[in-house]
């Protein structure tokens, strides 16, 4: 995927110190290089990060954090921070277009200054895909990963279902909730694997099925708390 780069990640200190505990400093510090080399070039080839590293044996003690598709491997926690990222800079950036664009009634900018009158916000569908493009191009590529899926951001059908569900007011996080409820849910059904798509998922139920997603966490949380021994 051709997302913007950011030039931070999100860092989640009690997760991080929690999943790490068993490593030793070398290890720790290891892992946290190839996170911060994943965050900036995406995935990532064996070869590569086995040169980095210097000792194939640290990679076999931290390998565990990330997953392998098609000869290249990445962390999907962080992937699915990328998109997060990502969603929060383009609210950021609209948010900032919205204070500075002029009202519908302002008078046209004569001035020949070109900073007189930032763009304004766009109307019309075809200029919302456009807006909100890498929105779209980052969640299609967060369903094709929890689904093995190959879905093209580029596809007219895929770009309005996303499109409308973000003008409906919907947030990127409550789209990956579905995605994730949606694919554990269907994901081993043979019958309705087929349904993971993106004209299903965004399309006219979605809220029904963020409802059903939202309500569920609870009770399986509970269910995995009551689960684990003391």
């Amino acid at each position: 995927m051709n997302e913007k780069k950011l030039p931070y990640f999100p860092l989640y200190v009690n997760d991080f110190i929690g999943d790490t505990q068993d490593l030793t400093n070398e290890e720790v510090g290891a892992y946290m290089r190839i996170l911060m080399y994943s965050w900036g070039k995406g995935k990532f080839k064996l070869q590569r990060i086995k040169w980095i590293l210097g000792d194939e044996s640290i990679w076999d003690e931290i390998k565990q954090y990330f997953v392998e598709e098609n000869g290249e491997w990445f962390n999907s926690r962080m992937e699915e921070e990328r998109v997060k990222a990502n969603a929060r800079h383009a609210k950021a950036v609209k948010a900032n277009n919205a204070r500075w664009s002029p009202p519908s009634n302002a008078p046209s900018n004569t001035t020949g200054n070109p900073q007189a009158y930032p763009p304004r916000l766009p109307t019309h569908n075809s200029e919302l895909i456009t807006h909100n493009l890498e929105l779209i191009k980052s969640i299609v590529g967060f369903l094709n990963k929890q689904t093995g899926s190959s879905y093209r951001y580029t596809t007219p059908a895929t770009q309005n279902v996303i499109t409308a569900r973000l003008r409906d007011g919907f947030s990127v996080e409550d789209i990956m909730l579905v995605v994730r409820e949606k694919t554990r849910e269907w994901g081993g059904d043979p019958k309705m694997s087929g349904f993971l798509r993106p004209v299903t998922l965004f399309g006219n139920k979605f809220e029904g099925y963020l409802q059903n997603a939202t309500r569920s966490m609870p009770v399986r949380q509970d269910r995995q708390m009551r689960s684990t021994p003391e």
